[in-house]
């Protein structure tokens, strides 16, 4: 609403001669403009709730509804904590869901994190004017992938926390030897994919070590994961190293998506590179629980 001036006649304009036409340098004729006005906060309320996803947790310390600009908006007070070991800006999508709406957010991301640091950050979602914390959900990913997720109101929360399990088990055969030394289950992962896992899906790395004998490489068609319902599916990323007689390559990754919920017993398979390549040379049966503990 139009504040009054308080004076109904206005100002008497000065008579022409006057008037100068002489320019006043001291005259500010661009005048500074006001400061935004402070955001109206109508309520607050502690949350305290964290989640994790592609190698970031997210805390959820408070929340606040209120007004700016005359429209109402969402500030979510979070603290990004890194927990890889190298420094990454936050760029994983955040969206505010509430009554069947989804509201994005605002704004660029936020600054570089060192690895095990924590960044503050407060995240901007313009929403409507009926919004309400009692349904609202705080969602991490990209729609359509997999994502973490926290209820504002203090409900459940989806925390994607990678799994590390170690199985250390050996199979031979012909001078082969493959060493299943870990298994990883992720939902993103920077070093292999650099994306998300679509919804219902997940990453499965197998970290092995291998002797191939008087064999010369591994190639991405030398593995395959036979999964808990049988199936049989072909990696999405492995190692092209290459391998001398006689030598052990060890730490190396071949990721499968599988689906996920992940638990079940699945079997890793190296074939056969030589007379035979689509016959099974080393197979190691290996089992992934969700309850599992992760060793680094």
């Amino acid at each position: 609403m139009l504040a009054s001036c308080g004076n109904d006649s206005g100002p008497a304009f000065p008579a022409v001669d006057q008037i100068s036409t002489t320019p006043d340098d001291s005259a500010q004729t661009d005048p500074e403009p006001d400061d935004p006005p402070a955001a109206r906060v109508d309520e607050v309320i502690d949350v305290g709730l964290e989640a994790d996803f592609g190698g970031l947790r997210y805390h959820v310390a408070q929340v606040a509804l209120g007004e700016r600009f005359g429209s109402p908006q969402v500030s979510v007070n979070l603290e990004l904590t890194n927990l890889q070991l190298e420094a990454v800006s936050p760029r994983f999508a955040v969206s505010l869901h509430s009554s069947g709406e989804v509201f994005e957010r605002s704004g660029a991301g936020g600054a570089e994190i060192a690895p095990g640091a924590t960044g503050v950050d407060t995240y901007q979602f313009p929403v409507g004017s009926n919004f309400s914390f009692d349904d609202a959900v705080l969602f991490i990913g990209d729609e359509g992938s997999a994502q973490a997720s926290i209820e504002l109101s203090g409900g459940a929360v989806v925390s994607l926390t990678p799994l590390e399990v170690r199985i250390d088990e050996t199979g031979t055969a012909e001078l082969v030897e493959m060493r299943l030394d870990q298994v990883i289950i992720d939902w993103h992962s920077l070093a292999l994919f650099d994306e998300s896992a679509v919804v219902g899906t997940s990453f499965l790395t197998a970290v092995v070590d291998i002797t191939l004998g008087d064999l010369s490489r591994t190639a991405q068609d030398t593995f395959e994961l036979v999964l808990p319902d049988g199936e049989t599916v072909a990696p999405e990323k492995a190692p092209s190293t290459a391998i001398s007689a006689d030598e052990t390559a060890t730490g190396l990754e071949v990721a499968f998506i599988v689906p996920d919920p992940f638990a079940g017993d699945y079997v890793l398979r190296l074939l056969n590179l030589r007379r035979f390549p689509a016959d099974t040379m080393v197979e190691i049966p290996f089992a992934v629980r969700e309850n599992d503990a992760g060793d680094s």
